[in-house]
């Protein structure tokens, strides 16, 4: 009965996530990477947020690729506009839902590569059609890597990851970046943090991007201090702005 029931609940939200991504013009995107060979179908949904789902897909080699899709009747219409709004790279850009939504996609394919150019590890980006995102998969066989709140990590390979993370953090305010959302919900674990969901990245010219890199680092102080380490938020901004 249980195993029933699990079965139900799993039927119900692969419905709920079909009719809120795929719409024509989503479906459309689709068959074109398809007809273009970058994808060669949609297997299993990994994740869903606030303006996205994920899916495992196969390329035409059999080889495991991700597939963000945003929807474009999306709810957070407005948080996205802030991300955006302040960017001088995107100044331009139309108001309209449909405008933005398609900008957020680009503008998360642009973060992936400004950071691994800057020595981030994050998924390499492949492709971006209007409001998809195809990209290097995370994980193997069995599974996606575990998000780091996920993560079982003994008191050494906590310092490790979190050294590692504080000069992630370093290598993009480098490269005239901050992610936005850094926490132990957008970085994964698997053979060392690999960071995700930059969508939300702006660069240092944001009218927010100081407040954004207080919370960052906030949230990555806060979950490694149940790890037993104990490191001050100002003296990691002081080394992150002093590049030391």
């Amino acid at each position: 009965m249980d195993e029933l029931r699990k079965e139900e609940r799993r039927e119900k939200e692969i419905d709920k996530t079909e009719s809120g991504v795929f719409d024509k013009r989503t479906m459309l995107t689709l068959s074109k990477l398809m007809s273009d060979k970058i994808i060669d179908y949609l297997d299993f949904p990994i994740a869903s947020g606030k303006e996205s789902f994920v899916f495992c897909a196969k390329d035409t080699d059999g080889k495991n690729l991700a597939v963000k899709i945003y929807p474009i009747n999306t709810s957070i219409f407005k948080n996205m506009m802030r991300y955006v709004e302040g960017d001088p790279r995107y100044e331009h850009v139309k108001r309209d839902i449909k405008s933005i939504v398609f900008t957020w996609a680009r503008k998360e394919f642009v973060n992936l590569k400004e950071m691994r150019k800057a020595g981030v590890r994050t998924p390499e980006p492949i492709e971006v059609r209007n409001n998809v995102l195809v990209m290097e998969y995370i994980g193997d066989e069995k599974g996606p890597a575990p998000m780091l709140k996920d993560a079982v990590l003994d008191r050494e390979t906590a310092e490790e990851y979190f050294m590692q993370i504080i000069e992630y953090i370093k290598a993009m305010y480098r490269a005239n970046l901050v992610h936005g959302d850094l926490s132990e919900y957008n970085i994964l674990a698997w053979n060392g943090p690999v960071v995700i969901d930059v969508g939300q990245a702006v660069t240092l010219e944001h009218h927010y991007a100081n407040d954004m890199l207080i919370r960052d680092l906030r949230n990555i102080v806060k979950f490694f201090n149940k790890h037993g380490i104990r490191e001050r938020v100002e003296d990691i901004e002081q080394k992150v702005k002093s590049n030391d």
